[in-house]
This record gives structure tokens, sequence and C-alpha cells, in this order.
């Protein structure tokens, strides 16, 4: 129930943003030199003169059948926008849960063993800060430190979508995904080190 709450919450301002764009969508997708004769056209043909429960009813309609609307800007179904970048986000998102494994767990070991001592102090300051921080902010200043200061890395991830293309210059995928991984580190960590401190305190471990 609460599922379908969020849903239909979602929808609501979803459709209620769209309907606040200045001069409309028809504006918005034909541009500021259109005439009112395409406008109307335009809200005629996408069903914008509608009664607006009509309307709503029919945009949540196209959602649940797969119909996302057609995208004015790229000039294409948004399913199909979405289909074309839905693998470079996958891969992305699985290159930046492998570094953070890989780089958490040892940080939540080292705390574990070494609770309330300085390395412990240290870890738990710097992933607060990660935590904390904003990731489009943190990817600002690794953009900034790695591209301008020292420009050792590509400010732009690859511009492909598919994997060769991606994997076409591996260094360009450095930035957004250690960017990506800064915050899931930090959360990481923090957990690993919470479960180790209560295994270590388990009386068969003491005991041991």
């Amino acid at each position: 129930m609460q599922a379908v709450i969020v849903i239909i919450l979602v929808t609501l301002i979803t459709f209620t943003i769209l309907h606040l764009l200045p001069g409309g969508a028809a504006r918005a997708a034909l541009g500021k030199e259109a005439t009112q004769a395409q406008i109307d056209a335009f809200n005629q043909k996408m069903g914008f003169n509608l009664p607006i429960w009509e309307q709503y009813l029919r945009y949540v309609g196209r959602i649940f059948t797969g119909d996302l609307g057609h995208s004015f800007q790229l000039n294409q179904p948004v399913a199909d926008a979405i289909g074309q970048r839905l693998p470079k986000t996958i891969l992305l998102s699985l290159l930046s849960i492998i570094v953070a494994v890989v780089i958490a767990v040892p940080l939540g070991v080292v705390q574990a063993w070494r609770r309330n001592r300085v390395a412990d102090y240290i870890i738990t300051a710097a992933t607060l800060l990660a935590y904390a921080t904003p990731i489009f902010f943190m990817g600002l200043v690794l953009i900034i430190l790695f591209s301008q200061v020292w420009p050792v890395l590509p400010a732009e991830a690859p511009q492909g979508f598919t994997l060769a293309e991606m994997f076409a210059e591996p260094k360009a995928l450095i930035l957004p995904v250690v960017t990506l991984s800064i915050v899931t580190i930090a959360a990481y960590t923090r957990y690993i080190r919470s479960s180790m401190v209560d295994n270590l305190n388990e009386n068969y471990i003491r005991t041991a």
C-alpha cells in the first residue's frame, strides 16, 4: 500500500512540474519563436487541451504501458534514450561498487581491530566527511584537482554508450567511478566496522 501511495505522489509531482513550465510544455518543446497556431496544434496533438484530470489519467496510463513519451530535445522516444544510456549507467554503478568493496573491507577491518585508537578516529572522520559531502561537489573537486591542478585524468566521462566505446579510453572512467564510489565506501566501511566490533565482542571470540 505504501508503495502505491509513493508511486501516486511521484506521478502527481512530475505531472504538476510539467504543467508549471513557463509557457507550458508546448512552448518548452517548440521554442520561444513558435506561433500561437503552432502551440494550439501541439496542444491538440498531445492532448493538453483536455481536462486536467483526463490528462493525468492518460499520463499515468502511458507510464504503466511503457510509453514514457517523446524527448523533444533528443528527438527520440524517452524509452529509447533510457535504453541507450542504461548499459553505461549499469557499468559505472558496478565498477563503483567493486571499487567500494575493495577499499571499504580493509578500512573496516582496520577500524575494528584498532577501534578507539588514532587509526579508527581518522578513518571515522574521513568517512563521515565523505558521507556528508554532496556527490556533485565531490565530483567537481576531483575534476579540479586531477584535470586542472594536476592534469593526469580527463575531465569528461567516455562519450559513447557501448562497452567498446566506454573502454576505448579507460582513464576517462576513473573520475566518474571514484566519484560514485566515495559515498559507498563511507557507508560500507562504517557497516563493516560495526559488524566486526559486534563479532569481536562475542563471548566465543573473547574466550578464544
